[in-house]
């Protein structure tokens, strides 16, 4: 499996869809339509139990194609609240509901009555991974438990 940290989070691993290329500068990876992938893992997030921390917040946002002041505006906060929710992780229960319905009308994901109350309490959900495999020119990522196992690429 590839560890697939060029979206900004630490815990997305790829089953395939990936290429190791030789490059001038080394061994490089390349993904079959990173954006379908991208989407896969957001999807995946809106319906993660517990709240969402600062890079998800980010990795949300990006999906959303809003700067730091246009998701502020959005959600009634200041453009500072927002960089600190993506650098400390603390963002209140409200905003990450309204992040991940966003998520979800933009990628046109069936409205699912638990993505709001996956969010619904303060904690954080236990360490998750997130596994994406490409099925027929499609992405589908799922959450495991991270078991603590060491995870190598």
């Amino acid at each position: 499996m590839y560890h697939y940290t060029e979206c900004g989070l630490n815990n997305v691993w790829l089953k395939n869809g990936y290429r190791t290329v030789e490059t001038p500068y080394g061994p490089a990876t390349s993904v079959a339509d990173v954006d379908g992938l991208n989407q896969a893992v957001a999807l995946s997030l809106t319906e993660k139990k517990g709240q969402i921390d600062g890079k998800e917040l980010r990795f949300l946002r990006m999906t959303l194609e809003l700067t730091q002041l246009q998701l502020g505006q959005l959600l009634g906060a200041q453009e500072q609240t927002v960089s600190l929710w993506e650098r400390k992780g603390t963002i209140t229960p409200t905003a990450d509901m309204v992040v991940r319905l966003l998520v979800a009308e933009k990628l046109q994901s069936p409205p699912k009555p638990h993505r709001t109350a996956a969010c619904a309490g303060t904690e954080t959900a236990s360490r998750e991974k997130i596994v994406a495999c490409e099925r027929q020119q499609r992405w589908e990522a799922t959450r495991t438990k991270d078991e603590g196992h060491a995870l190598t690429a």
